[in-house]
């Protein structure tokens, strides 16, 4: 019953545990079950603490698990005569998405309260996604936040959202739209999925916020397409779709297959569009610069106003130059200088120039990191994020480098 949270690994030691999560443990080494003088919970058959010292071995709970699971729901449910009988009680804050909590939920299979999942860590949004009491809507939502973290494999959110598709109370645009696209896409009676589809799936990610929770749930279901049947901008998209997912692979591959429909009007536009993109992301050597190719795609985007056509090609140029990739080309003026910040900013930053200089790629990593927190490359000033970039492929981490150029370039708009 509580595997779901027997892998949480928050520092709790739960992860540590062989099995099931123990959650009889006495009250003095978790702070979890607060007995009263008496050593007993309302409800509870005899001493709690007692029951729990011999229950609890490693492997799991064996013994009396009926004592753990009555004491569990006295402390899930502690009313006002469960507090009078156990005053310890009173001095717990609010019921916290915490492992030992998650697990009690799981152990007694009560449902967790509204909101319970708010300010819950990726491992816990991924746990709570998990428990099969949870409400649909509680389960989808933690679902979402755990994908977008990378603590949940995109495929458990892809089933609460065909579950929640005909749930009312549960169902979103996000969760509508796949459930549309993947009942096309496995529908054999079909030529080719229509484009309205794919722009509908990615534009309800955008809407909600779920940009990059939509791109890692949606893009098994894009892989199964045929690019060619889709018009240029929808396979241009799709294409962003699995570089935005981290799988290039299959980004190369649509590019490839485009390449072989060339003349096609479509596919010229979409090799034209996702270009830069692909230059970034592609390891070096693959797609080689190309004046032609850099001067049909600036010409594309001249219809966009001349300061977004300037921002998207400066940020093209600097983040193609921090991968070493220097054309022929003049890079112009490069990016502005980053604005310095605050005082922490600048410390991180000196924190990982000097990992670079001494060649501490762990070090590097998590300065680059926190250099980056809260919003991500994408949200960073394009300096600074050139700047990382060229760091740590200096120091030997070429696809970190190349990842982050790509959320970068996604981030100013490519």
């Amino acid at each position: 019953a509580v595997g779901p949270v027997a892998d949480l690994g928050d520092g709790t030691g739960g992860q540590r545990r062989q099995g099931r999560i123990a959650l009889c443990e006495p009250a003095q080494q978790v702070g979890l079950f607060p007995i009263g003088r008496a050593g007993r919970l309302p409800g509870a058959r005899g001493d709690v603490a007692g029951a729990a010292r011999r229950t609890v071995q490693p492997g799991g709970i064996r013994g009396q698990p009926r004592q753990c699971r009555v004491a569990a729901r006295e402390i899930l449910n502690a009313g006002p005569d469960t507090v009078a009988a156990n005053p310890s009680l009173a001095t717990l804050p609010g019921l916290a998405p915490d492992p030992t909590t998650i697990a009690l939920f799981a152990l007694t299979h009560a449902r967790p309260p509204d909101g319970f999942a708010a300010g819950a860590s990726p491992a816990a949004l991924a746990a709570i996604a998990r428990l099969p009491q949870a409400p649909l809507e509680m389960q989808r939502q933690a679902a979402e936040g755990a994908v977008a973290f990378g603590s949940l494999p995109p495929e458990d959110l892809a089933r609460l959202w065909l579950a929640a598709a005909d749930d009312e109370a549960a169902t979103t645009a996000p969760a509508r739209t796949f459930r549309t696209l993947d009942a096309d896409v496995r529908d054999p009676r079909l030529p080719a999925v229509a484009d309205d589809r794919v722009d509908a799936v990615l534009l309800a990610g955008r809407s909600a916020g779920l940009e990059a929770t939509m791109a890692r749930t949606a893009a098994p279901l894009l892989a199964r397409l045929r690019p060619g049947m889709l018009n240029g901008r929808t396979a241009a998209d799709a294409m962003r779709t699995f570089l935005r997912a981290g799988d290039v692979e299959e980004a190369l591959s649509w590019w490839q297959r485009l390449n072989a429909l060339r003349g096609n009007r479509e596919a010229e536009t979409a090799l034209t569009g996702i270009w830069p993109l692909l230059f970034l992301a592609a390891p070096a050597g693959h797609l080689p610069w190309s004046e032609e190719a850099f001067a049909v795609w600036t010409a594309s985007v001249a219809d966009l106003p001349f300061t977004m056509q300037q921002e998207r090609e400066r940020a093209f140029l600097a983040l193609a130059d921090a991968l070493g990739r220097r054309s022929a080309r003049d890079l112009r003026a490069g990016p502005a200088a980053a604005d310095p910040g605050s005082e922490r900013l600048r410390a991180t930053r000196q924190q990982f120039d000097e990992a670079v200089a001494a060649g501490r790629q762990g070090e590097a990593a998590l300065a680059a990191l926190a250099l980056f927190h809260p919003g991500g490359p994408a949200e960073a000033d394009l300096a600074l994020a050139a700047h990382v970039v060229a760091g740590l492929d200096r120091l030997g981490m070429p696809a970190a480098a190349r990842g982050l150029a790509v959320e970068a370039a996604l981030g100013a708009g490519l």
